[in-house]
């Protein structure tokens, strides 16, 4: 009810401003006297959002609030005497505006660590120090002369509305550039598009009151109002907060990274226009803001290293701690057989009691082989070094001994077309079905489907249990190196992170990729690899039907 009264309210201004020019001011005054007070309170009643979300729209809500205060106030102040465009008053609209950038850094959307902040300020500040250059050029340059000559009162108050406007771009691109947990917001959509017209108008004003009185100064009404709609707009959306994204965001939207450098990048391009068509520097602030934004730059960079630094330090004490854990198991198994087996005239051991355990041991030391193996690709930065020995393959065959290779024969029901053949290097590809063996295995529940087919010229390996799943968070993640998904922190469960890695090179290689998906069979995980399909024999398209498999088939079978 209340957005509806306010959005007919600025319909009805902005028709009384382009009909009425003589009562634009109380129309307009008008309009944005209800739009700001409609949104202030819609803002500052939030009590739908999280509680730290809530308090960053309450005070953007109060600055509203405060503005509607300061338009009642110069308009009462306007009927008893003549009362300055800049004076005492403008206290109340630049409380708001200090107000609104506050609440704005208080979204869930800026959170993040010192560093973090650090760099998303810097890359915000580029943007708005290249626009507000730009703006210097154009049009501010010429207030500031005019300022010159005027009072004091409106000398200070003056330049302090386009510092804030400054601000308020600096706060909006932080928000944008930040890569955040968070799905695309439109109620900052909404706030910027606001802060973007408020900014005009504000320049609007500073010409047509500089030196005069409000009731001789000529504000564009139609600049305020809009402000005021989006203002209106973002009010109305503050129940629908956005949702967390379900999976993780790895790469930084390249939006995100151009926005504030696309301004920057203009700017440089009219210093050297005005270089190549002047004999001298037209405005020396366009060399001055391009050289400090050249700083911003720099120290932007520096932190980025620093943080990179962090990082790298972080991923090698997680790799330390994963591989050593990884380790400690199979070398204490080790351990305690080679002991038994060195005090075998002690204790006696039969011989079967020692072939078991010398099997033990050598599993173990072949599996701490792998993880090492392992390790030597992750090595490689390229997958395509990565050695392939292509030749036609059965990957029936391939699926047998990835099977049998894995201790105690896991139960699995397979469904592999007998004739499919394919040129791959049949050895990695037993290692990525041996991988997504264990990991079912590991993770998932008793049930196991083991699908091999060729479709539309590609060769698909899929591997489905009735586990738990991966997380939507994690599903993008699981692939990348030392990546556990949910389970890293738990050090029950066996793992290094490398394995679906080397999965994810050994795709690669092949000129193919790899992925997870929710298993429509069973309804767990499926991860699968495909692969562009050279054939070793004729093709063939046939799938096997799963649901026509009698449990317990052997490896191989087709209905």
């Amino acid at each position: 009810m209340l957005v509806a009264v306010a959005i007919a309210t600025i319909a009805v201004a902005f028709v009384g401003v382009s009909t009425r020019p003589d009562l634009a001011g109380e129309f307009g005054s008008v309009g944005v006297l209800v739009g700001n007070a409609v949104a202030g309170m819609l803002m500052f009643r939030a009590s739908k959002v999280p509680g730290t979300e809530r308090m960053a729209w309450r005070l953007m809500g109060l600055g509203m609030l405060v503005s509607v205060v300061g338009v009642v106030a110069v308009g009462v102040a306007s009927t008893v005497s003549d009362v300055p465009a800049f004076g005492p008053l403008d206290i109340f609209f630049l409380t708001a505006y200090s107000l609104l950038v506050l609440g704005i850094t208080r979204l869930p959307q800026v959170a993040g660590d010192l560093r973090q902040r650090i760099r998303m300020l810097l890359d915000g500040a580029v943007g708005a120090l290249s626009l507000a250059t730009l703006a210097w050029v154009l049009v501010v340059h010429e207030l500031f002369a005019e300022l010159a000559s005027a009072s004091l009162v409106d000398r200070i108050v003056g330049s302090l509305y386009p510092v804030l406007d400054v601000a308020l771009v600096v706060t909006v691109m932080v928000v944008f550039v930040r890569r955040s947990d968070y799905r695309f917001d439109l109620r900052l959509l909404a706030i910027a598009v606001a802060f973007a017209f408020q900014s005009f108008a504000d320049l609007s004003y500073l010409f047509s009151g500089i030196g005069k009185s409000f009731g001789e100064a000529t504000p564009n009404f139609t600049l305020f109002l809009f402000a005021t709609t989006g203002y209106v707009v973002a009010a109305a959306l503050v129940p629908l907060a956005p949702g967390k994204r379900e999976g993780v965001e790895t790469v930084t939207p390249w939006w995100s990274l151009i926005a504030p450098y696309s301004v920057a990048v203009v700017m440089v391009g009219v210093l050297l226009w005005d270089q190549s068509h002047t004999e001298a520097l037209t405005h020396r602030g366009l060399l001055v803001g391009t050289l400090m934004v050249g700083a911003l730059v720099i120290v932007r960079q520096a932190v980025a290293i620093q943080e990179n630094r962090v990082l790298v330090e972080e991923q090698r004490s997680a790799l330390v701690s994963s591989i050593s854990h990884e380790l400690r198991t199979p070398l204490t198994a080790m351990v305690g057989f080679l002991s038994l087996l060195d005090e075998d005239e002690e204790i006696g051991l039969s011989p079967t009691e020692r072939r078991e355990m010398t099997g033990i041991v050598k599993a173990q030391a072949e599996y701490m082989g792998a993880i090492v193996t392992d390790l030597v690709m992750l090595a490689r930065e390229d997958p395509s070094q990565i050695v392939l020995d292509l030749q036609d393959t059965s990957i029936e065959q391939v699926v047998n001994d990835a099977i049998h290779s894995i201790s105690g024969d896991a139960d699995i029901q397979v469904a592999v077309d007998a004739n499919v053949t394919a040129r791959v290097d049949a050895g990695r590809i037993q290692q990525v079905l041996v991988n997504f063996i264990s990991n079912s295995v590991r993770y998932g529940g008793p049930s196991r489907i083991l699908r091999g087919y060729v479709e539309n010229s590609q060769l698909h390996l899929e591997m489905h249990d009735d586990g738990d799943g991966v997380p939507k968070k994690y599903e993008l993640a699981v692939f990348r190196r030392f990546e556990r998904g949910a389970n890293k922190l738990n050090a029950q469960i066996q793992g290094s992170g490398i394995g679906l890695a080397v999965v994810a090179a050994i795709a690669t290689a092949h000129g193919g990729k790899v992925g997870y998906r929710e298993s429509e069979l069973l309804g767990g995980a499926c991860f699968s690899i495909s692969i562009p399909w050279t054939p070793g024999s004729p093709p063939t398209n046939a799938k096997v039907a799963v649901e026509e498999l009698a449990p317990g088939d052997p490896v191989g079978a087709t209905s």
